[in-house]
Parts: C-alpha cells; structure tokens; sequence
C-alpha cells in the first residue's frame, strides 16, 4: 500500500502480481458485523494462517490500527476483535497480509 490519491487506494504492482490467482478474499478474511457501530471481529481463515499482519485504513489511507495476529492476546475463536466505537462514521479499510511475502488481501467495512 502506497497511500492515496485522489481520493483512490494506490498499491504496488508487485503486491497484486504474487498473490495466488486462487485466492479469494472473502476465503480468506471474514469481518463482521459489517455495518457496525461499535466493534468488528476480524476472521483469518486457518487455511491462510500466513496472513497475520492486519491493519485498519481509514478513506484517506492513514492507519488507524495495526496487529500482527500471532503476537496478540486478544483472539476469540480465532478471531481478533477491535473496538471501533471511538471511529467517525465512515468506510475503512482492513488490509491482511502475509508476515513473509507480499501476499495481501482487502476488504471494506462501514461505521455508522
């Protein structure tokens, strides 16, 4: 991820370019309740364990939150949930990636 432009999400090539042509997002993060006001829970399918840097981007590509899964206290059920209550209404932006590789994966959720 490079930030913004124009309102636009501007990524390196090389990030798209090596992730498996197989891989589907939605198999691979889960984020729900999606809208939500107060929370979200972040679901990493155990299939692609690899991927255990999350971080959260709100629409002008500053981050707002960040954890690496495996170093984390916090997962119920393999899942990591985030307190987003303290967030302006809005679109962000929760971005996976591999802890070793340039493998990422991005998905939306709204704040109400």
């Amino acid at each position: 991820f490079l930030g913004t432009q124009n309102g636009l999400f501007i990524f390196e090539d090389d990030l798209i370019s090596n992730v498996n042509s197989s891989y589907n997002s939605s198999s691979i993060l889960e984020i729900y309740p999606n809208p939500t006001n107060d929370y979200i829970s972040v679901l990493i399918n155990d299939e692609y364990s690899e991927f255990s840097n999350i971080c959260i981007y709100d629409e002008m590509g500053k981050i707002i939150f960040t954890s690496q899964l495996k170093d984390t206290k916090y997962l119920i059920n393999n899942a990591l949930d985030i307190d987003i209550s303290k967030l302006t209404p809005g679109v962000y932006f929760v971005r996976a990636s591999a802890y070793d590789s340039n493998k990422t994966t991005v998905k939306s959720f709204v704040k109400y």
